[in-house]
């Protein structure tokens, strides 16, 4: 839509300038080294660079200031290594070290010495190096940060931090950070120390496209350890990334330890894998969750500690594995409140739990607590193929001590629990509380509880206790039980569910004659059904289509966008059926409204909608369809699988879409209006027209073009592609009155998540898979474009003059 208004200035009058004099600017130095010696006997050697940076003076020819001087390497030390002659380096200025890549330069401090030391209220930024052999001891205690110690602001990108050791008790054996750290693009390997294996933290934490792997503590956190206690807040964020290959010989959390008391934590893992760790003798074989009471000034506190993870996986896991032992527990995930208070709350998103083990309880996820508030939500999510040697083959929920009082909370919406084991009781989920003074509840909806088993009571679930559970358009179905109950074991109350086996459960009907018993569901194996997890898919002919709860349905099936629910009536379990074809359903907000509903075939799609008043025409595989325009507020079309060709010819006045194009090489293209594009997997393009669109590619090579109007430009996935809510929120924004005028502010808000709008940040924007390189196009012609990309995407069409920002 035209170039940028830039306008002119202003003049002010009444104003007070001052001007700096140019003799007393500092203009930054820029720094070579040119020595690989430690030993100052020629050249420019790297302490002598950082000595010069840190005082502002000159060194052996090495000249700083008291600005932020940048040091660089001579291209003649290309893959030399730097061995540091028994101190550390140390850093007590704001500086830049740009080295020549991580497999072209490297820093030793060769078993002797720490590699470097950044003081506090210093921002360091460290590149293109590998930093190895760094030795953290002193001659009686332990010491911290086998590579490093920082407790300023630090910043660490392109590089590997590998082989590294801080003795005895001592935390990160690659990184010791009380300050603020932020992880690119780096590898962190083979490390070894007391506490926090990798890296240990208690501020400040982020961690984006990288790799934390195969480092071990004796402690805690094989990984990563993060500790927050006396009133402090720590900050953890992950983002793309792996946590691989960890291990915690004698204490909790192989890949990370999240340890909390009288402090705040806030912790998200986005897109990242968190697979292969372990611990030997303590519980977490992934991820280790505890909160515990503090005493301050004759006071009790509890932590507070809050994780979500989004489109992630944790697999592969283990917790225990000492023989004899007593068991150790949570091999995917352990959350313990130890305390009398504290509160924990856990929510899954779109993830994955599986193929973890625990010889105690808890396969893929545990429970427990003495006092507080313990929240666990899992949304869209799958926890199959885990195993426990006790309880609880998927998920284990429990208290065996006597009260003050607890609340332990478990809900799953659109999940499925499947394929998990148990030595004793609850194969799927098993839920023990021994004592009156807690209070358990477990509540499933539109959930599929299926192949699960347990060596004594309750395949499916268990309940043993002072606990309420609540099915709600559930399948729980093909479990097995050596002992009693194959699918479920205990008290539930029980709606609009799919219920194979009754023997062995007391089952309460919320709703009269609601529920389906004694039949078989006809699910297909878990496998890849689209969206983000794997599901079971109700074969067609299937008893639990359309008998699922009708009141207040969800968008989508846990598939997400474009997997619509009630087609006709919504279905019980976590998939619904998608008959290809048209419909007309309720809107969600307002059921006296309609949205247009197109569901495409496996198959290649030509599929078009247009305008032919008084009718909205569907042309589905040259097939029409007409829905009276009335009332329609919104159409979305999945095109499913295939190389589909989606067009919006032309919508009612008002009315967007949502094109979805699923699998295969698809071609989407918007109409005049505000609408949402999604490629999906495949090498798709998306073409927007008029208006102000989002596009999102998707995984693969794709080709974005905006067209007119002001366009929303993604090259990879967002963490909000399977929520419409989230993605029409986000059009709203985009697309709001008086563009022109208020695009910094729709970025600014966008950008930073303002006034609730889902926050479009490295957090929630991928580009691809972690391992995956993609090649996306995203051209804007002639509006003001938002562009999302990285290093492997190709900006093309911009207009001369446009005003764009660009997100990298």
């Amino acid at each position: 839509m035209g170039r940028a208004n830039r306008g002119r200035r202003s003049r002010r009058c009444g104003t007070s300038w001052w001007l700096e004099r140019l003799e007393d600017r500092i203009v930054p130095a820029i720094i070579t080294v040119t020595s690989a010696a430690d030993d100052g006997s020629g050249g420019i050697t790297l302490r002598e660079a950082i000595e010069a940076a840190n005082t502002g003076t000159t060194v052996d020819g090495a000249v700083g200031t008291s600005g932020a001087d940048t040091i660089q390497f001579a291209p003649v030390l290309a893959g030399q290594t730097i061995t540091l002659g028994g101190t550390q380096l140390s850093i007590s200025s704001a500086l830049t070290i740009n080295g020549l890549g991580a497999s072209q330069l490297t820093i030793s401090g060769n078993n002797t010495s720490r590699i470097f030391e950044v003081t506090s209220g210093n921002t360091v930024t460290i590149s293109g190096l590998t930093l190895t052999n760094g030795y953290a001891a002193t001659s009686i205690f332990s010491a911290d940060g086998g590579a490093i110690l920082s407790a300023g602001t630090l910043t660490i990108s392109n590089s590997t931090i590998s082989r590294n050791l801080a003795v005895g008790l001592g935390g990160g054996g690659g990184i010791f950070n009380t300050g603020l750290l932020t992880i690119s693009n780096s590898t962190i390997s083979e490390n070894l120390a007391g506490y926090g294996g990798g890296i240990f933290n208690s501020n400040t934490l982020a961690i984006s496209n990288s790799t934390i792997s195969g480092n071990s503590a004796s402690g805690d956190g094989g990984g990563i350890g993060n500790y927050c206690t006396s009133g402090d807040s720590l900050t953890l964020t992950i983002n793309n990334s792996i946590i691989s290959e960890n291990s915690a010989l004698d204490g909790n959390g192989g890949g990370i330890l999240n340890e909390v008391g009288a402090g705040i934590a806030r912790m998200t893992l986005s897109n990242s894998t968190i697979s292969g760790n372990s611990t030997i003798s303590g519980n977490g074989g992934g991820i280790s969750n505890v909160i515990f009471d503090l005493e301050l000034e004759g006071f009790i506190f509890g932590g507070d500690l809050t994780l979500t993870l989004n489109n992630s996986t944790i697999s592969g896991n283990s917790a225990g594995g000492l023989p004899l032992s007593n068991g150790y527990n949570g091999g995917g995930i352990s959350n313990s409140i130890q305390g009398s208070i504290g509160f924990l709350t856990l929510t899954l998103n779109n993830s994955t739990i599986s193929g973890n083990s625990a010889d105690g309880d808890g396969g893929g996820i545990i429970n427990s607590i003495f006092g507080g508030d313990l929240t666990l939500t899992l949304n869209n999510s799958t926890i199959s193929g885990n195993s426990a040697g006790h309880d609880g083959g998927g998920i284990r929920n429990f208290s065996e001590h006597a009260p003050p009082s607890g609340f332990l909370t478990l809900t799953l919406n659109n999940s499925t629990i499947s394929g998990n084991s148990a030595g004793h009781d609850g194969g799927g989920i098993s839920n023990f509380i021994i004592y009156g003074g807690y209070d358990l509840t477990l509540t499933l909806n539109n959930s599929t509880i299926s192949g699960n088993s347990a060596v004594r009571n309750g395949g499916g679930i268990c309940n043993d206790g002072y606990i309420t559970a609540s099915l709600r358009s559930t399948i729980v179905a093909n479990n097995d039980a050596v002992g009693t109950g194959d699918d479920l074991y205990g008290t539930f109350r029980a709606e609009y569910s799919l219920i194979e086996q009754r023997a062995g459960a007391t089952i309460r009907e919320t709703v009269a004659r609601s529920n389906r018993y004694g039949v078989d569901p006809l699910l297909g194996p878990l496998t890849d059904n689209g969206g983000p997890t794997e599901t079971h898919a109700l074969l067609p002919g299937s008893p639990a289509i359309n008998r699922g709860f009708n009141g207040t349905p969800r968008s989508f099936d846990q598939r997400g966008l474009g997997f619509v629910r009630a087609v006709e009536r919504t279905d019980i379990g976590a998939f619904e059926y998608q008959k290809k074809g048209s419909y007309v359903v309720p809107d969600l907000d307002n059921p006296t409204r309609r949205q247009v509903i197109v569901v495409g075939s496996p198959l290649n799609d030509t599929i078009s909608v247009a305008v032919v008043s008084p009718t909205l025409n569907v042309t589905f595989n040259g097939k029409v369809q007409k829905f009276l325009i009335a009332n329609i507020v919104g159409i979305v079309i999945q095109g499913n699988d295939g190389d589909d060709t989606i067009t919006l010819t032309s919508l009612p006045v008002g009315v967007g879409g949502i094109l979805y194009g699923g699998r295969g090489d698809d071609v989407l293209t918007g109409s005049k209006g505000n609408d949402i594009l999604l490629g999906g997997d495949g090498d798709d393009r998306l073409l927007g027209i008029a208006g102000n669109d989002v596009l999102i590619g998707g995984e693969g090579s794709d080709s974005l073009t905006g067209g007119d109007g002001d366009d929303l430009l993604i090259g990879g996935v967002t963490l909000y592609d399977n929520i419409q809510s989230a993605l029409l929120a986000i059009r709203t924004e985009w697309a709001s009155a008086l563009p022109k005028s208020t695009y910094a502010i729709r970025v600014q808000n966008l950008r930073q998540g303002l006034n609730g709008l889902p926050p479009l940040d490295p957090n929630t924007v991928f580009d691809g898979y972690y391992d995956e390189l993609t090649a996306d196009t995203t051209a804007g012609t002639g509006g003001l474009e938002l562009l999302f990309a990285d290093e492997n995407d190709l900006l093309i069409g911009v207009v001369d003059g446009e005003q764009k920002v660009l997100v990298q």
